[in-house]
């Protein structure tokens, strides 16, 4: 038998072995030179703004992350073009307290699944910080506290206003002379939003009511035309997706928009009208006058607060009776108002 011999490697063979060798250690080098050093700056990048993250400053309306130039940039007349954002209607009574840069709650409907129609205020996209409502003292918006939590996207908020939708800061922002946005009827009214017909949380909300008889400011109504429409909205589950938001405040949707995608809203004009503000006489009080108490708030009680919201939901009733037969984009052309 003839003893079979292991013969040498080629030299095809080593040379592919060395050039495979130089290219994983070509490679190495390059990760040491390049992505190293790179890697080395991310957490550099994140110790520097851990301070911004953790300032507070959504706990503050007067604090200096509100960037009012940024506000009126003409960028965002491109960015909010595809919903074609338009100030309609402005009630004669409303533009008079507008001009003379007078304080007000502004209640803006409905919320919708994720707020749209809130650049529409925020930004000067249709108008509304230059021409409607020019002579404006300082303006700041309720967000939810959730919404602070999300890195980089807290920062961009707070640019444009925003702060915590706590009691404690909507008192401190209407004590401090700003008029307020809320959308009223928050994360219950979200998980209400459905393109069928309007249903809006007003009658439980009298801590809106509390702060305009605090302060004898004038409650706006507002309502936008087309944003329960951006998205198909289902109500799987509903019942335990409202209980989530009475515990813990966060609401679960579920909704498509175009293209069947959850977050790209389908293109639907947004169009808002403004009411007549509501706002309690001295006669409609209980006690007959404007009285302050030691705490320089305004006195008020239980059938104060009734009242308010009575006229307050009625308002936004006439609000959108009066304007859905030329704006409506519900589905039910001629669908009533739910107020509960």
């Amino acid at each position: 038998m003839v003893k079979r011999t292991r013969s040498a490697p080629s030299r095809t063979v080593v040379w592919s072995i060395s050039a495979l060798l130089a290219a994983i250690t070509f490679s190495l080098s390059l990760l040491w030179f390049f992505w190293l050093p790179a890697l080395a700056i991310v957490p550099t990048l994140i110790a520097a703004y851990l301070p911004f993250y953790f300032d507070r400053s959504e706990y503050y309306p007067n604090n200096s992350r509100v960037w009012p130039a940024l506000q009126k940039w003409k960028l965002f007349k491109y960015t909010m073009s595809v919903y074609s954002p338009q100030i309609a209607i402005v009630s004669p009574a409303t533009q008079k307290l507008f001009d003379e840069g007078k304080q007000v709650i502004l209640a803006q409907h409905p919320h919708g699944v994720f707020v749209h129609h809130g650049g529409m205020f925020q930004t000067d996209c249709c108008g509304y910080i230059t021409k409607v409502y020019p002579n404006a003292p300082p303006r700041r918006t309720l967000g939810a506290n959730i919404l602070f939590k999300i890195p980089f996207f807290r920062d961009y908020i707070l640019w444009f206003g925003t702060i915590d939708a706590g009691p404690r800061n909507a008192n401190n922002a209407l004590a401090q002379g700003m008029t307020l946005h809320i959308v009223t009827g928050g994360e219950h009214e979200q998980l209400l939003s459905n393109d069928q017909a309007p249903v809006l949380v007003i009658k439980k909300r009298k801590g809106i009511a509390r702060l305009a008889l605090h302060y004898n400011v004038p409650i706006v109504p507002v309502f936008v035309f087309g944003e329960d429409n951006l998205y198909e909205t289902s109500d799987w589950l509903l019942e335990q997706r409202l209980a989530i938001v009475k515990k813990y405040r966060v609401a679960i949707t579920f909704q498509k928009g175009r293209y069947g995608l959850p977050f790209l809203p389908k293109r639907v004009p947004l169009i808002a009208v403004i009411g007549d503000p509501v706002q309690l006489t001295e006669d409609e009080r209980s006690n007959k006058e404007l009285r302050r108490g030691h705490d320089g708030k305004y006195d008020h009680n239980d059938a104060d607060v009734t009242l308010l919201l009575e006229k307050y939901a009625n308002a936004m009733t006439k609000l959108y009776e009066d304007n859905k037969e030329k704006y409506s984009t519900y589905k039910k052309k001629d669908a009533p108002i739910t107020i509960i």
